[in-house]
């Protein structure tokens, strides 16, 4: 049995965030998660000596925090985690 372990993501997923029409996202905010997520992303694929691509990145993959930061290092911990235990 495998087990994956990341810091609460009290807001879900930003597939969550986003239908959530309750929220009132601002759109720097939306900006925001945006260039939270692409430098998530440029980090893995620039990773040495061999980048990782996640092959699945879609807004429901993506966990928000309580404070609307996207939660990268859970990103990082699941593609590693598919990558090596899968």
């Amino acid at each position: 049995m495998h087990i994956l372990v990341t810091e609460l993501a009290t807001n879900g997923s930003v597939e969550d965030v986003l239908k959530d029409k309750s929220l009132k996202i601002s759109f720097h905010r939306k900006m925001k998660i945006a260039r939270e997520t692409a430098a998530g992303m440029n980090w893995l694929h620039c990773m040495k000596p061999s980048p990782l691509l996640h092959l699945d990145l879609k807004t429901a993959n993506l966990l928000v925090s309580h404070f609307f930061d996207t939660n990268a290092l859970a990103i990082v911990a699941v593609i590693i985690f598919n990558t090596h235990y899968s």
